[in-house]
Order: C-alpha cells, then structure tokens, then sequence
C-alpha cells in the first residue's frame, strides 16, 4: 500500500503549518486514504457525479474546522505516473489541495483555480523536506 509508505509524521507537519500560515481554527484534521469505489461513491452522493476523482474535502465543524480529506490512491498512482512524480508527491500534492479548501479556497470558476494553483504551488514546492 503506498499510502502506508506516506509518513504520518510528514502529513501533519504539512496540516500543521498550513494552518498556522491561514490561521486556521483547525480541531481535527483526518486524512483517509480510499479506492475508485469509494470515492467515487462520495462524489456522487455529494457532488451528484459518478466519476472517480483524486481528492474530497469535507469541514465538519461549525465554529472551528473539523476536515477529512478523502485521496483516491489509485487515481494519485495514475497521476503520479503521468507527472512523472513518485506517489507520495502526488499524495502530498492532494493533501495540499485539501487544506486549501478548509482554509476556504475553490476551483469551481477559472480565476479562484489559478488563485488556488498558485497556493498549491508554493507549499508543493516548500514542503518538499518536511
């Protein structure tokens, strides 16, 4: 399994640090790792679309951020491969990506994409050694 091969110490270093940085009120921050079935059944109970995807987000709290970041193993296999990155820094790519979207950003509309890209872009390319 190469999720077991991306270091929980490193995931919450990267939580930890993106949170101080948005001066998040973060109380919890799961990341679980899951199969094209799985996601793609929470992408079409919640996003009414059957498609397999790499990442889910979801903010459970009211008054402070309780997340789960849901990552497709297989689809970061897929995208690892066709990056040419290893797992893990696809992996770490998507879990950048989800605590983006608890620090409230979107890639629904072009202009918040970039916006979010650039964000994305820069903690890829610091968190490199974490």
């Amino acid at each position: 399994n190469p999720e077991m091969g991306f270091p929980e110490i490193r995931a919450r270093k990267i939580v930890e640090r993106m949170a101080r940085a948005y001066n998040l009120n973060m109380k919890s921050c799961a990341i679980i790792f899951v199969d094209d079935t799985y996601i793609s059944g929470l992408h079409k109970r919640y996003f009414k679309d059957p498609s397999t995807t790499d990442v889910i987000t979801f903010d459970l709290g009211d008054d402070h951020i309780e997340g789960e970041i849901y990552i497709c193993v297989d689809q970061a296999r897929r995208q690892a491969d066709e990056f040419n990155v290893t797992v893990n820094d696809e992996i770490r790519r998507l879990i950048i990506h989800g605590i983006l979207h608890l620090a409230g950003f979107d890639d629904i509309e072009e202009e918040l994409r970039k916006e979010m890209k650039q964000h994305e872009d820069t903690w890829y390319d610091t968190t490199t050694d974490d």
